[in-house]
């Protein structure tokens, strides 16, 4: 009678030779057993929950054998957590010289995708939470120009000179400009986000592209 070991060895592993993927771009996923790597996932659960508590940021590594899974699992936490959490991903890259730039411009392209079953994407998600975060601690006024911003996300005539001068004001009193090259031109293309038509420059902006003068004109940068 054949060794369980000899046996196992002659069934495919869904997870052998498959290299790291984006699983923002997976089309057709492998099938999932609940029960494999579950101990993991609920390890990463509770570190998540962490993090939701202390708003401590934690560093995890998720290492393994080849075949054993990794990339799968990756795309299960994306699945199973991305209502609580942004997910990006960053392809491997081998230029040290340029590291930053590659990891900015996959940042930005991950987070244009949207969670599953939402119609916004991660950034504007992100951006609708950030400023109902800084509300409960700016004046009336201030309060109601940012609910008059997130009431008109998504429609193209908001982007008024004086909306975004206040808007840009406002970020730059409740998180400062410590750390934040140009300030004013940063703040100001997040105010662009809410414009559909300023929404696709505003993101190759972010990624650090390089647009021609219209483009920049159009953005005020």
């Amino acid at each position: 009678m054949a060794k369980i070991d000899e046996v196992i060895k002659q069934s495919l592993n869904p997870f052998d030779n498959i290299a790291a993927r984006n699983f923002w771009a997976e089309e057709n996923p492998s099938p999932t057993v609940e029960s494999i790597h579950q101990e993991e996932l609920t390890q990463i659960e509770s570190v998540l929950a962490s993090v939701a508590q202390d708003r401590q940021s934690r560093t995890l590594i998720l290492y393994g054998d080849g075949g054993s899974g990794k990339t799968h699992f990756m795309g299960r936490l994306k699945q199973k957590l991305n209502d609580r959490a942004f997910f990006v991903y960053i392809d491997p890259f081998s230029h040290s010289d340029h590291i930053w730039r590659h990891i900015l411009r996959y940042t930005v392209d991950s987070l244009v995708n949207a969670r599953t079953g939402q119609a916004d994407s991660q950034l504007i998600q992100w951006l609708k939470s950030f400023l109902s975060t800084i509300r409960s601690g700016l004046k009336r006024e201030q309060q109601s120009l940012i609910d008059r911003i997130k009431g008109v996300f998504g429609q193209t005539e908001t982007d008024t000179v004086r909306d975004r001068k206040d808007f840009i004001n406002i970020l730059k009193k409740s998180i400062g400009t410590s750390g934040i090259y140009n300030a004013d031109e940063f703040f100001g293309v997040l105010y662009s986000l809410t414009n559909p038509d300023l929404y696709p420059l505003a993101c190759e902006w972010l990624k650090g592209e390089s647009l021609d003068e219209e483009s920049l004109k159009k953005l005020r940068v």
